[in-house]
């Protein structure tokens, strides 16, 4: 059965809040199954589509001195994959 949520009295499957909110169920999967992320914060926080520079140095010093992918993604709203991409140099490479 499908997971429903209710906001502002409408109920609906979480797929189908996410189509309407412009965000991919997928997306809102990873946030809920892998990060541990309440229905809430998996569909009304805006997916992280850029990061600044200066966020991926913050991150990345975060991450040296032992703060969590897991933690982070949380706080930045990212995939656990996109900050083990940053933290190996696959991305930001130029930063």
């Amino acid at each position: 059965m499908a997971e429903t949520f209710t906001h502002q009295g409408t109920t609906q499957s979480v797929f189908a809040w996410a189509r309407q909110l412009g965000i991919d169920p997928k997306l809102v999967w990873q946030r809920r199954k892998r990060n541990g992320w309440s229905i809430e914060q998996a569909l009304f926080t805006p997916p992280a589509d850029r990061l600044q520079p200066v966020n991926v140095l913050v991150i990345r010093n975060r991450l040296r001195r032992g703060i969590s992918v897991q933690q982070l993604a949380q706080e930045y709203g990212l995939g656990c994959r996109a900050l083990y991409d940053l933290r190996s140099g696959k991305s930001w490479k130029h930063v």
